[in-house]
């Protein structure tokens, strides 16, 4: 008579009552008949699963909680009587885990009749394989074939710095079985595999400083916040974004013990590790140890938010400490990292008169990981998370050349009772390099005009003596002149072109 048994294994979601793999053809051929086994897998919830944790070798292994595998198999050919089979389960980055009773046990269905496999060495808690035995003389005929089936009930645990395998392996001994010697039949599968922990989003903003307050103001939403027993207006200038997850293909996982299983199934399962805290080091930036957030710029003006935001409200209400203990302004404030929104933001009083100073703000995040969580936090680089700048006056200049044979000049007349910067940015041709000259960034007297060079302006590279740019200046619009002159070496003929001046 003739036997089999055939076994492979898959893992799937919580909360998921059966999920069905399909089928999957494995050339199986135990007693030289050349059937070929059909597995038909189908995986259940079973109870008695826990969050408990065991450490082997060092290393910490974690249960998967409120799932064990639950594996049925058809093996689609009959079993030879007088031969006993032999099944043996290896995990590779897994054990065997239960909080009570045997992690591993099976049974074998002929129609009607159920028999039970017999444990016969490993598959205790802790242990990396187990090996199982069919009763001996287990009589079934080919026209029962399709009413033979096997299941695995495993319960494991998966260390959480790599995949989940299983291999499970045929034998017609016991010490073939131990030894591994002399397989029947091998089949092994990824069965689970862990998942990043941590993702960063950045959303930058731009807030501005008003030519009308004579830079002392901000215009833009204003969000009140209370402090301090009185209400302050706010303005966003950037978010930022901290969540445990997974960043791959719109899955949303939680570590530890979240596991997402290899196709087709893909599906994934929660646990109730749901907080940061719960993957990374607490920060302490008193010591400037755990996880920690630096924002970067210039904090000499206002006050500066940068905690958790409520829903509905931008910005947070907790006020970042931006001056040191000699009351200088600091150039970088460090925060502890925080789950969910964290709203960059700044504040300034109504009765301020000095001038808010153009800046640019980064944030960068340094995690610190809990050991053995899956796929240790990724640091988030600095990254810009916003700026403050002031409106003004925008020229677009078409042609600005530093051919030899011309002399080009650009005239700025500030009307204003007080200084004004100007920046000059470039658009060059294809293959042109653009390099600011020493004129391209300065500052306009109060109430007198300038004469730059364009050779002073730019240097240009690449083939080419012409490039457009745009000149900005931190100024109301109708209060700056600017013209270009261009004058012909050769023919001593002068050209000159008033340019329009627009709010910026």
């Amino acid at each position: 008579m003739k036997r089999a048994i055939i076994a492979t294994l898959a893992l799937a979601a919580a909360f998921l009552s059966t999920m069905a793999y399909g089928q999957q053809a494995a050339n199986i051929d135990l007693n030289g008949t050349g059937r070929t086994g059909v597995f038909s897998i189908a995986i259940e919830t079973l109870s008695n699963a826990s969050d408990q944790t065991i450490t082997v070798g060092g290393v910490t292994y974690y249960a998967l909680r409120d799932r064990a595998i639950a594996v049925s198999v058809r093996p689609g050919v009959s079993g030879r009587s007088g031969r006993q089979i032999f099944g043996r389960i290896d995990f590779e980055n897994m054990v065997f885990l239960r909080a009570s009773g045997s992690p591993v046990s099976g049974n074998i269905v002929v129609s009607a009749d159920t028999h039970t496999f017999t444990l016969e060495a490993g598959g205790t808690n802790g242990s990396s394989h187990a090996v199982l035995s069919m009763p001996a003389n287990l009589v079934f005929s080919a026209q029962d074939q399709l009413n033979v089936s096997e299941t695995f009930f495993v319960h494991a645990a998966i260390r959480t710095d790599g995949p989940g395998t299983i291999t499970h392996t045929v034998y017609l001994n016991l010490a073939d079985a131990i030894h591994r010697r002399n397989p029947l039949h091998t089949e092994k599968r990824t069965v689970v595999f862990p998942v990043r922990s941590l993702r960063d989003d950045v959303t930058p903003g731009v807030v501005t400083a008003t030519v009308a307050s004579n830079f002392t103001q901000i215009d833009g939403r204003r969000e009140p916040v209370y402090l301090a027993g009185t209400f302050v207006d706010t303005y966003l200038i950037g978010v930022l974004t901290i969540d445990v997850g997974d960043d791959r293909a719109g899955y949303t996982h939680f570590s530890p013990t979240t596991w997402r299983t290899p196709p087709p199934s893909d599906a994934q399962y929660t646990s109730s590790v749901l907080a940061l805290a719960d993957v990374v080091q607490a920060g302490e930036p008193a010591t400037g140890t755990g996880s920690l957030i630096t924002f970067r710029g210039d904090f000499s003006i206002g006050l500066f938010f940068a905690h958790g935001a409520f829903e509905g409200i931008s910005c947070a209400i907790e006020p970042l400490t931006t001056r040191g203990q000699d009351n200088t302004a600091l150039e970088e404030v460090t925060i502890a990292a925080e789950k969910g929104v964290i709203a960059f933001c700044i504040s300034v009083p109504a009765t301020n008169t000095v001038e808010i100073p153009e800046s640019e703000y980064t944030v960068e995040v340094d995690y610190e990981g809990l050991p053995n969580r899956a796929f240790p936090p990724i640091d988030l680089a600095e990254t810009p998370i916003g700026r403050i700048r002031r409106d003004g006056t925008r020229v677009q200049i078409p042609f600005l050349t530093t051919y030899s044979g011309y002399s080009q000049r650009v005239v700025i007349v500030n009307r204003n009772t007080k200084p004004v910067s100007y920046g000059f940015s470039f658009n060059s041709e294809d293959g042109v390099t653009a390099t600011p000259g020493e004129a391209a960034e300065g500052t306009l007297p109060a109430q007198d005009r300038v004469v730059l060079r364009a050779a002073d302006i730019v240097t240009l590279e690449g083939g080419r003596t012409r490039t457009a740019a745009t000149l900005d200046m931190v100024a109301a619009s109708g209060t700056i002149d600017v013209a270009t002159t261009t004058v012909n070496m050769e023919d001593k003929g002068t050209d000159t072109v008033v340019l329009e001046s627009v709010a910026n």
